[in-house]
């Protein structure tokens, strides 16, 4: 920098002592974008020098900076020194190295990176969220389960990344406690009860532990005692790995039993909407707010069904959609006990493929968003076996499922070989209106059954 100051120093001394001696010359018009002066300092005739030249002249030296290189970043502050950009082997974050920290970059980051010019501190606080401390915004699930959400309550997804990525949710920080949104997939029995009356006991409910809604067939042998307990329904949801279940009131209790039988929660399912973050907090998804809708989309439902390409051609989102239907029913209860009910899951436009048919559980609203744009499409390969497309509550549980709803829908049928099955079907079914603008296009199978 000093180099080029003195240079033009110099030229000003040049174009002065030209100044003095054009006082006694005669000069032409000068032509615009020109001034009158030398190109060096001497004696000489002043000259018309182009601004062109002028600046040429001025840059043909190096300036007197310290030399850097492409790798190399010079800032100042009151920790002044130089940053150093290494480069990477394979695409990735690149790494800066300060003088008294280093870090690395996130690829995602869409906002400043911070220094803090004390301590050197690398930190990019608005690269994965919004402003809003309280609720803030992450582009998509995928990424949330990267960061450390320790310092937040609640949070919302903007959106997809990836096809059944499970964006555009709000999830609420549980801690460690279990998910609302995993079932039960497996029990052991750790008490079997004493004087039961042998039989078989359908829809019966165990309490305790932190969930609710497990429901099955409980077994009772001849010596009173209980020798299986087999999960139907939902599995329920919320319960947690060594929750331990006993049958009273108002499950009911078993029958003639001088000590009730219980069970222990051996295994659960992984949830397909909530999400463990980096650090292991558990974020359970929540309903909308004022609606209480869900949505399948939020339990990795990918809706890339395309008649031009067929079954081959698309994911099967009948384990999302089941789950959605699951945790609509979460909480819920018998209206007659004194419960709640009206979880709805919601069916985007769209068509997606379902394999193994569907249950909608007591209570339950299956509905599209758009008349003739919510289709779910069966598959080929259920169609002659004796699975129904959709049941209306669960057939083994022998009680009335009140309100289990279809609503705004088309279902189509799979295969051409004529079923044995129905595309709806159910035993219990108890509502005042089951099907509500309801398109079925069966194919080769029966329509409605409900007996």
């Amino acid at each position: 920098m000093f180099f080029r100051l003195a240079r033009g120093a110099a030229f000003a001394v040049a174009l002065f002592a030209a100044s003095f001696s054009a006082v006694a010359q005669t000069y032409p018009t000068v032509p615009s974008g020109t001034v009158i002066g030398r190109t060096a300092v001497g004696t000489g005739p002043a000259q018309a020098i182009p601004f062109s030249t002028l600046i040429a002249l001025m840059l043909q030296s190096s300036l007197t900076i310290p030399t850097i290189n492409t790798n190399t970043v010079i800032y100042r502050g009151s920790t002044s020194g130089q940053a150093t950009v290494s480069a990477q082997a394979v695409a990735g974050a690149p790494i800066i190295k300060w003088p008294t920290t280093s870090g690395t970059v996130p690829s995602t980051a869409t906002s400043p990176i911070l220094l803090d010019a004390v301590t050197g501190a690398i930190s990019c606080p608005t690269c994965a969220t919004s402003t809003a401390a309280a609720s803030p915004i992450v582009a998509s699930r995928a990424l949330a389960q990267t960061l450390n959400l320790s310092s937040f309550a609640g949070l919302v997804t903007a959106g997809y990344t990836t096809a059944g990525d499970g964006g555009g949710a709000t999830f609420k920080n549980v801690g460690s406690a279990p998910f609302r949104d995993s079932q039960v997939n497996s029990v052991t029995i750790s008490g079997a009860g004493t004087g039961c009356t042998p039989g078989t006991y359908y829809g019966y409910s165990p309490t305790g532990g932190l969930g609710s809604g497990l429901e099955g067939i409980v077994t009772i042998g001849v010596g009173g005692t209980m020798t299986a307990f087999t999960s139907t329904g939902t599995g329920g949801g919320g319960y947690g790995v060594g929750n331990v279940l006993t049958f009273t009131a108002p499950s009911p209790a078993v029958p003639g039993c001088s000590v009730q039988p219980s069970l222990t929660v051996a295994g659960v399912t992984s949830p397909l909407a909530s999400f463990s973050d980096a650090v292991g907090n558990h974020w359970q998804i929540v309903p909308s707010a004022g609606s209480g809708d869900i949505n399948i989309r939020q339990f990795g439902a990918v809706q890339n069904y395309v008649r031009a390409t067929g079954d081959a051609g698309a994911t099967n989102d009948g384990g999302p959609i089941q789950a959605c239907l699951r945790f609509a029913s979460v909480g819920s209860w018998f209206q007659d006990a004194g419960g709640y009910g009206g979880g709805v899951c919601v069916v985007p436009s769209g068509a997606s493929l379902v394999c193994n048919g569907l249950t909608v559980p007591a209570y339950v609203t299956l509905r599209g968003t758009t008349r003739g744009g919510s289709v779910l499409k069966q598959c080929d390969s259920d169609n002659v076996s004796s699975t129904n497309f959709i049941t209306l509550g669960d057939p083994q549980n022998h009680h009335n499922a009140f309100d289990a709803i279809l609503k705004d829908l088309v279902l189509f049928g799979g295969g051409s070989t004529p079923g044995t099955a129905f595309m709806v079907y159910s035993n219990s079914t108890q509502s005042a209106y089951t099907l509500d603008n309801v398109a079925i296009y069966s194919v080769s199978r029966g329509c409605i059954k409900q007996v």
